[in-house]
């Protein structure tokens, strides 16, 4: 890929849990803002602050699980966003940067950007209910202490991972994972199958006989 090259993939988006999610966040907005106007109008004062600090704690604690302000108003506008899309795009002297994000009013946001080679595993699995299935996507955090803090709960200490799309059934979500694949393999990552059809890791970790070998 050179520098000029620059090549994006949709990203399927509407599903019952976007939808769901949609709902929520539009109750939540118009009930904070009849609580404000409760305030103004002098009624049902301790309610509509209880109500108001719950949210306050709500935006904060979000926030600060997203890592600033700026990044939760990107998730949660992303919600409404109809086209959502990852791209690869050259940063120069062969770095490729990954982007997942959104096109809101023409405007094309970032939920999470990470180098092509910093991506270890791509694998699709069952989230928490069985017959929806999610794409994963673990990639190196770079982080010593971080994987030491992690070491003994966590199944890839030295990674962290991020979901692709939302939840859908798994004859889908496997034909979209498929997909994702080629495309990374497109620009430039040496993705080959790992322990079975649902997961692919980075070629540099594993030797040739474990590409070789026939699943049983």
């Amino acid at each position: 890929m050179t520098s000029e090259e620059r090549s994006e993939m949709v990203i399927p988006h509407w599903s019952g849990e976007v939808i769901f999610g949609i709902g929520i966040c539009v109750i939540l907005v118009v009930a904070s803002l009849v609580a404000i106007l409760n305030l103004f109008l002098h009624i049902a004062h301790t309610a509509s602050c209880v109500w108001l600090a719950i949210m306050a704690w709500w935006v904060w604690s979000n926030c600060k699980g997203q890592g600033n302000f700026r990044k939760c108003c990107i998730t949660i506008l992303g919600l409404f966003a109809r086209k959502q899309f990852v791209e690869s795009i050259c940063q120069g002297m062969g770095s490729i940067e990954i982007r997942f994000g959104y096109q809101l009013f023409g405007r094309r946001m970032f939920y999470f950007t990470v180098p092509l080679d910093k991506i270890e595993t791509v694998e699709w699995r069952p989230g928490q209910a069985p017959r929806y299935w999610n794409v994963f996507v673990w990639f190196d955090h770079d982080d010593p202490e971080k994987s030491l803090r992690e070491r003994k709960w966590s199944r890839k200490p030295r990674q962290d991972i991020y979901v692709v799309g939302p939840s859908r059934r798994k004859q889908k979500t496997e034909a979209f994972g498929l997909a994702f694949v080629d495309f990374l393999r497109c620009a430039g990552a040496a993705l080959v199958r790992g322990k079975d059809d649902h997961t692919f890791v980075r070629a540099t970790h594993r030797t040739t006989e474990d590409v070789e070998r026939p699943s049983t």
